[in-house]
């Protein structure tokens, strides 16, 4: 089987994807207001994620800040941050 057949079917058996560590930013001298850091950027394509980080069970994929079986007082508290 060619290399590229076998990295077609088997694409995700070894599928690995994080972000860099919070210790890999530096802090800014001053805050940076987000209208100031995107006024000359196209914004038609932006969109918005929240990261809900309340599972029944951790996938083993997942590498995203994540609580199995949390409190149900935490979620809440959460989600009203959000919102």
């Amino acid at each position: 089987m060619k290399l590229e057949t076998f990295i077609a079917q088997n694409a995700y058996l070894a599928y690995s994807y994080s972000y860099p560590h919070k210790n890999s930013y530096r802090e800014f001298s001053s805050a940076i207001p987000l209208s100031q850091v995107w006024e000359n950027e196209d914004k038609s394509a932006l969109f918005l994620y929240l990261h809900i980080p309340f599972c029944e069970m951790r996938c083993g994929f997942c590498n995203l800040f994540t609580i199995a079986n949390p409190k149900t007082d935490l979620q809440e508290q959460y989600t009203q941050a959000l919102l």
